[in-house]
């Protein structure tokens, strides 16, 4: 069977879910009285080394993003199959696409927020975006760039850069679930691409965007047609929502909805859509074989990342714990 070469490395994808913090940790994050009595429930977990770092307070999400750069760079040394971690780090390479390409046509320096993908380094990015060539990028990653570089050269508008990028971005990601062939990770592929495109039909809606603006930023590779999501533009959050109620999506949006007002919560979404994603990877953690406990693996320390950042700059703002609980992602239960 094609899922059995991933016997042996889901043994050590369990041995790294061993380092992962527990529920009482982020409890006591949760519950320190400050700043310094959150960063220290870290103490004796795998971000021990970054805490005592002088500029930890300033730049804690850069030392908690070098934890996740070191899995990404293990997995790329074991994983039997490259492309099933890239189906998790394309998200931080077209990210880094956008950052560079922006920061190079507007002459700005913005290597701070360049986030390691574990594959392609801040040099050859920037190679990339400023050449618009590659001896280490190709397929639809350099086909992204050059597009992007056409696109600049005919109108000069910086506004559109993430749009084609956000396009090849969903494109890629089916794409390469389609070429790896494992129906369980392809399911949670598509409920990505169309949980952002339920995203942008909001927010499109919201914001009065017209039916062609919603085409040219929505996706085609998810389950929804795209031509029937961009009619959405020209009606009602109400029949949004009564679309999606036949979906498999609809206890997501129902959650999100003010049963007092019927406003959609748009700063929650995001949330929500990783709270679904990660509900399908758990169900990876019964699977001895395939790749999906390795992607699980992976989904768990992001999210796991984003909880901490999230706590930790809570705690900085003084925001109430409240505040902070509101926004944590699913991992464990809190």
């Amino acid at each position: 069977m094609k899922d059995i070469k991933y016997n042996q490395i889901n043994t050590l994808v369990r041995m790294e879910e061993s380092n992962l913090l527990k529920v009482e940790h982020l409890n006591r994050m949760l519950n320190s009285k400050n700043f310094d009595d959150a960063r220290d429930v870290l103490r004796n977990t795998v971000y021990d080394s970054f805490i005592n770092e002088t500029d930890f307070g300033m730049n804690f999400d850069y030392y908690l993003r070098r934890e996740q750069d070191r899995l990404f760079k293990k997995m790329y040394e074991i994983a039997p199959e490259k492309e099933v971690i890239d189906i998790y780090t394309m998200r931080y390479t077209y990210h880094n696409l956008k950052l560079i390409t922006k920061a190079y046509h507007s002459q700005q320096n913005l290597d701070q927020y360049f986030v390691d993908d574990g594959k392609y380094s801040l040099a050859t990015i920037k190679s990339v975006v400023k050449n618009g060539t590659s001896t280490s990028i190709d397929g639809l990653l350099l086909e992204s760039v050059q597009d992007v570089r056409t696109y600049l050269d005919e109108y000069h508008d910086l506004r559109g850069i993430d749009v084609i990028y956000d396009r090849y971005y969903l494109r890629h990601q089916r794409q390469a679930a389609e070429h790896l062939n494992y129906p369980e990770l392809l399911k949670e592929v598509l409920a990505f691409i169309d949980l952002t495109n339920i995203s942008m039909v909001f927010r499109g809606i919201k914001q009065k965007r017209s039916a062609n603006f919603l085409m040219t930023t929505l996706s085609s590779h998810g389950t929804f047609d795209k031509k029937q999501l961009a009619g959405f533009a020209n009606q009602s959050v109400e029949d949004f929502i009564r679309f999606l109620s036949n979906s498999d999506y609809n206890d997501v949006i129902k959650s999100l909805v003010d049963k007092e007002t019927g406003e959609v919560d748009l700063l929650m979404l995001s949330r929500e859509r990783d709270n679904f994603l990660t509900n399908l990877y758990n169900l990876a953690n019964t699977q001895a074989f395939g790749p999906l406990p390795l992607l699980s693996l992976l989904n768990s320390k992001d999210i796991e990342i984003k909880n901490i950042q999230l706590i930790l700059a809570g705690k900085k703002n003084h925001f109430s714990d409240q505040a902070i609980r509101e926004r944590i992602r699913d991992n464990n239960e809190l």
